[in-house]
C-alpha cells in the first residue's frame, strides 16, 4: 500500500514538473521569437556602429551619437558582427546569446550531476529565461550572456583539469569586460597560478593585438578619457543595481558614497578570500566559493545594470544543488530565502519614476536579492564544510 502511494506521489510530481517545464519553455520560445522579430537591440546597435566607425578609421569613443564604455579589446570581439549587414548580425547575436546561456547551464549541470537530467536542464533554462536580467540582456543585445558562458567554461576547465582552457576563458572574459578580473582572486587563493598566468597572458595578447589593429591612440583615449568618466558614484538610474545605485537613490553624498562603496568592496573581497579554502574540495564547495567572487563584483564594482546579473545563474545553481546535501533543518531555513532571492533579482519595475519617499527603497530589490545570495553562499559553505563528504 505504501509503495503504491509513493508511486502515485512520484507520478504526480513528475507530471507537475512536466507541466511547469512546458509552460516555461513556451514562454521562453515566445520571448526569443518576439525579440527576433520585433526588437531593435539598443546596445548591440552601439557595438555595431562602433565597428563601423573603426572600419572607417574613426574613434567610437568621441562619437556624438552614442556612448560606448567598453575597452578596445572588447571591440575585437564585436568586430565579426560589424562586417555583415546589421539585420543579419542582430539575429545571429540573439541566437548566439541564447546558445551561450544554454551551454552555460549545460556545463554547470554536467559538473554537479553524475547523470544528465534533461528535465532539470529544461527547468533551469526556463527559469533563467523567465528572469528579467536574461530578457533585458536579450532585448538590449547585451554581451553578458557571453560573459556567463566564459565564466562557466572557466570553472568547467578548472574542475576538469584543463587549466589552459580555464585561463583563456577567464582572459577573454576580462578583455571584454573588466569585472571578471575578480575571479582571478579565486584562482590565486587556490594557488592555481597556471590558470591565473594563462588568463593574464590572454588579456595581454588581446590588448597587444588590438593595439596592432586599431592603434595605441584608441587605448590612450579609453584609459584617460572614457574609463575615468564612467558614471558610477551618483548614478541613481533604476537599472543600476550596484551598491552605488542604492546610495545615489537615497541621496547619499557622493564623496561619502565613494568611501562606503570602497569599504564594502574591500570587506566583501576580504571575506570571500578568507572563506575560500586553498585546498581542493568537492565541486559544489568550490562552486559556492567561486560564486562569492561573482556576487561581490556585482555588488561593489560601482555600476551593475540589471542585465549584468545573468551571471548569478552560477551562484543559484550552486546554492540549489547544495540543498541536496544539507539537513532538513537548514533546508527549511535556506530554501525560502533562496526563492526570495530569485524573485527579487528576477522581477522588474516598469515605472520606477512613480516611486518616491520611503518607497524609493523598493527600487534596489536586485541589490537586496544579491546580498541575500552572498549571505546564503557563506552559510551553505559553512554547513557543507561540516559534512565529511565535503572535507
Amino acid at each position: 500500500m505504501r509503495k503504491n502511494i509513493l508511486k502515485i506521489i512520484q507520478t504526480r510530481n513528475f507530471f507537475f514538473m512536466l507541466l511547469l517545464v512546458s509552460l516555461l519553455l513556451v514562454y521562453a520560445i515566445f520571448t526569443v521569437t518576439r525579440i527576433l522579430l520585433t526588437f531593435q537591440l539598443g546596445d548591440f546597435l552601439i557595438y555595431y556602429q562602433s565597428i563601423q566607425l573603426i572600419l572607417s578609421s574613426q574613434s567610437p569613443y568621441h562619437n556624438q551619437g552614442f556612448v560606448i564604455n567598453y575597452p578596445p579589446s572588447a571591440l575585437l570581439f564585436f568586430a565579426p558582427f560589424g562586417i555583415i549587414s546589421y539585420g543579419l548580425s542582430e539575429k545571429i547575436w540573439i541566437s548566439l546569446s541564447v546558445l551561450a546561456l544554454t551551454i552555460s547551464i549545460f556545463l554547470i549541470l554536467k559538473l554537479v550531476n553524475k547523470k544528465f537530467d534533461i528535465l532539470v536542464f529544461l527547468l533551469v533554462f526556463g527559469l533563467a529565461m523567465l528572469s528579467f536580467p536574461v530578457k533585458y540582456n536579450l532585448g538590449m543585445g547585451q554581451v553578458n550572456l557571453f560573459i556567463l558562458f566564459l565564466a562557466s567554461l572557466c570553472f568547467y576547465g578548472y574542475r576538469t583539469g584543463n587549466k589552459n582552457l580555464a585561463g583563456v576563458a577567464l582572459g577573454v572574459a576580462s578583455a571584454i569586460k573588466l569585472t571578471p578580473v575578480f575571479l582571478l582572486l579565486f584562482f590565486i587563493r587556490k594557488k592555481e597560478f597556471k590558470i591565473a598566468s594563462a588568463a593574464l597572458l590572454t588579456v595581454f595578447s588581446i590588448t597587444f593585438l588590438t593595439i596592432f589593429l586599431f592603434g595605441k591612440e584608441l587605448w590612450q583615449e579609453y584609459l584617460f578619457k572614457v574609463f575615468p568618466n564612467i558614471p558610477t558614484i551618483g548614478n541613481d538610474i533604476y537599472y543600476n543595481q550596484a551598491l552605488t545605485g542604492f546610495l545615489a537613490r537615497i541621496d547619499f553624498p557622493s564623496n561619502a558614497a565613494r568611501i562606503v562603496n570602497y569599504a564594502a568592496l574591500f570587506l566583501l573581497l576580504l571575506t570571500s578570500i578568507l572563506i575560500t579554502k586553498t585546498k581542493r574540495q568537492s565541486v559544489l564547495m568550490e562552486m559556492n566559493e567561486y560564486s562569492l567572487f561573482i556576487v561581490l563584483s556585482l555588488i561593489g564594482v560601482g555600476l551593475s545594470w540589471q542585465h549584468h546579473f545573468v551571471l548569478l545563474a552560477i551562484p543559484f545553481l550552486a546554492i540549489f544543488y547544495s540543498f541536496r546535501h544539507i539537513s532538513k533543518r537548514y533546508l527549511k531555513i535556506f530554501l525560502p530565502f533562496a526563492i526570495l532571492g530569485y524573485i527579487l533579482i528576477s522581477v522588474n519595475i516598469k515605472n520606477p519614476q512613480v516611486f518616491s519617499g520611503v518607497f524609493i527603497f523598493l527600487l534596489s530589490h536586485v541589490l537586496y536579492g544579491t546580498i541575500l545570495l552572498y549571505i546564503l553562499l557563506i552559510r551553505i559553505i559553512s554547513v557543507l564544510s561540516r559534512e565529511k563528504q565535503f572535507n
